[in-house]
């Protein structure tokens, strides 16, 4: 079964709406948007088992959750609609199975779900989030919206590019959904700021300066953002959460309508997904995403992107050419300089340039998802797909190179806490990619003092340490990891059997742009020597070549520096 995919509402908890209304199944605001089925011919597809049709001949009437959500759920006085509203009234009019719409003020969503629990009130909900915690009380259809999690800031805010650049930040999230939860274990550092108000009063609150940026929806703020004119806003950057998918949840003991619902929305056909589509979504989506406009900005990312790389590049050897010009008087002092100026260039350019083009390539980002959610669902588009993959990858590339530059540009704070070194280096063998042919050996006693640090950025430094050590025995070998106490500072260490490093390439690996790897624009050691340093440490390195390589990172018990 091909799904379609294409923007999807998170039901929202506890919204304060209008009262309690009862709406059968003669529809007639929709009716517009229904296919003839002459011309589609898509139910005579649908074969129901005998308990299924048992369940319609029983004439139930499924009482409905609504709530004021646009573009997803719209209420208005006495009517409700919205893209997920079209989907059940289209599969329920076919069916002709009664319902009635439940939109209380009063109700939260705990108390929502503990009515279909306990099978009164409210039997089915048209979004909700497919967890196994839910699956004891609640039969869920397919997932059939998606859409991810994005950063949104006012425009006059300071570049937001990862979740770690709202540390200290007031942050505000929908009260209840799972997105407040995964920020609260992963990122403590965030002010969050849970609301159950509308999607409109939480945006206008932000526009307002009342917080410093919400987390929501992709599909809801822009919805919302275009239809109340918030001109301050903007999406600043996406998540590291994966999409919000939403299914239909139904009491459990009614898994014939859950099948039934399946098995329409299996049978749909393309122009039915569209026709609802288009009604919400085209015209507030697709007004800034023109084919020539894509392809214009597609070219004009990658060629700055290529154009950046190329002088920077061209920049580093014009440096090592006059280095190797010097008299050997004036070598170690022209040597010093040249990394001075290197090192401001580059900081220089990374910072501004890297800026720049990070805000293209989220749009070329989320012009590739639309892009696929729309090619998914048309046929004899497998071409188009592959093409739109190599986009993708490239993007991603260039991502990650801005990143780099970005990650190196910064200004290292390092927010430092006691940190166990055994539950550190156990969570970073178990999380990285080790082939077969490496065998991994961990050396920590289990009295070895908390070290005190940033959790996260001297998690990266090992992260790239580790990969570098893989990269080192392409053949296999031995991957050792371990720990000790040296003076009043902790020793932690990561040694390879692989090729080593050649003599004379022991001063410059820790430069920026230097590096010997096909791939890659040589700034991994150089960010870790930065975020070591930044948390009162240093990093060295001992190698023989062709028998491997040893990097020591020197961290401290307390506020003081390792002394180098």
């Amino acid at each position: 079964m091909k799904r379609i995919l294409y923007i999807c509402l998170i039901l929202l908890l506890a919204l304060p709406v209008s009262a309690c209304q009862s709406r059968e199944t003669d529809v007639t605001h929709f009716d517009n948007v229904l296919l003839p089925e002459s011309e589609t011919g898509i139910w005579e597809e649908i074969t129901l088992t005998s308990a299924e049709e048992a369940w319609l001949s029983a004439g139930h009437t499924v009482h409905v959750y609504a709530h004021d959500w646009p573009p997803f759920m719209v209420v208005d006085g006495q009517q409700v609609e919205g893209l997920a509203m079209d989907y059940v009234e289209l599969i329920f009019k076919r069916h002709n199975i009664a319902y009635q719409y439940i939109v209380d003020p009063q109700m939260s969503w705990h108390e929502t779900l503990a009515h279909m629990q306990n099978h009164e009130v409210v039997d089915m909900v048209p979004t909700i989030n497919h967890t196994s915690e839910r699956e004891s009380y609640i039969n869920f259809t397919q997932d059939y919206l998606f859409f991810p999690w994005v950063v949104i800031t006012r425009e006059d805010a300071d570049f937001v590019s990862t979740l770690d650049d709202l540390r200290g930040k007031v942050v505000s999230v929908p009260y209840g959904f799972v997105i407040q939860d995964l920020i609260e274990k992963n990122y403590p550092e965030i002010k969050l700021l849970p609301l159950s108000d509308s999607g409109e009063d939480i945006l206008r609150m932000l526009a307002t300066g009342q917080t410093d940026a919400h987390i929501g929806n992709l599909g809801v703020a822009t919805y919302i953002i275009k239809e109340e004119g918030f001109t301050n806003l903007k999406i600043a950057a996406p998540t590291p959460f994966e999409d919000h998918d939403q299914a239909m949840g139904i009491r459990d003991d009614w898994p014939e309508l859950a099948g039934i619902i399946d098995k329409s929305l299996a049978a749909m056909t393309v122009e039915q997904h569209a026709a609802i589509r288009n009604r919400w979504l085209a015209v507030r989506y697709e007004h800034g995403l023109s084919k020539r406009d894509f392809w214009i900005r597609t070219a004009q990312v990658v060629g700055a992107t290529f154009a950046l790389l190329l002088a920077v590049l061209f920049w580093n050897n014009r440096l090592q050419k006059e280095i190797k010009e010097r008299t050997k008087e004036l070598e170690e002092a022209q040597e010093c300089l040249v990394r001075r100026e290197k090192l401001a260039v580059l900081g220089q350019m990374a910072g501004s340039v890297g800026h720049e083009l990070r805000n293209p390539l989220g749009v070329i980002s989320n012009a590739v998802y639309f892009m696929r959610s729309v090619l998914t669902a048309m046929p004899e588009s497998d071409v188009l797909l592959e093409y739109l993959g190599i986009i993708e990858e490239e993007e991603q590339k260039s991502e990650r190179i801005v990143s780099d530059l970005l990650d190196f540009a910064r200004v290292k704070t390092a927010y430092r806490s006691p940190v166990a070194i055994k539950e550190l280096v156990q969570h970073i063998v178990g999380t990285c990619s080790i082939p077969d042919s490496i065998t991994v050996d961990i050396q920590v006693a289990d009295d070895i003092p908390d070290v005190f640090m940033d959790y996260q950025q001297i998690e990266q430094v090992l992260n790239n340490l580790m990969a570098n050590a893989i990269q080192a025995m392409p053949e296999g070998g031995q991957l050792s990891m371990g720990a000790a106490v040296v003076d009043h500072c902790i020793a932690l260490s990561i040694t390879d059997t692989g090729y080593g490093i050649p003599p004379e390439n022991m001063e410059k690996i820790f430069e920026p742009l230097f590096t010997t790897k096909a791939q890659g624009i040589g700034l991994g050691l150089p960010i870790s020597k930065n975020l070591v340093e930044a948390n009162g440490g240093f990093i060295e390195v001992q190698s023989v070549p062709g028998e491997g390589a040893t990097f020591t990172i020197m961290l401290p018990f307390g506020e003081e520096m390792c002394d180098a």
